[in-house]
């Protein structure tokens, strides 16, 4: 379910950027999508470090989590 999630922000976040491409003020559409890509990075980074954090655990299960 965590991979379906973040593979749906990948391809929302694809289809903007390649409109962004199409527009002709570049900048100014580049500006409006900074945010939601920034969010989304930040998101797939947690997604990444929960996935890694299970995976240690399921591993060693006396892995010292933070």
């Amino acid at each position: 379910m965590v991979r379906d999630s973040s593979i749906g922000i990948y391809k929302s976040l694809n289809i903007k950027v390649y409109l962004c491409f199409l527009s002709i003020p570049f900048q100014t559409c580049f500006m409006k999508i900074k945010p939601k890509i920034e969010r989304a990075i930040h998101t797939l980074l947690l997604i990444s470090e929960s996935l890694i954090e299970q995976e240690a655990w399921n591993l060693w299960p006396d892995f010292p989590v933070a």
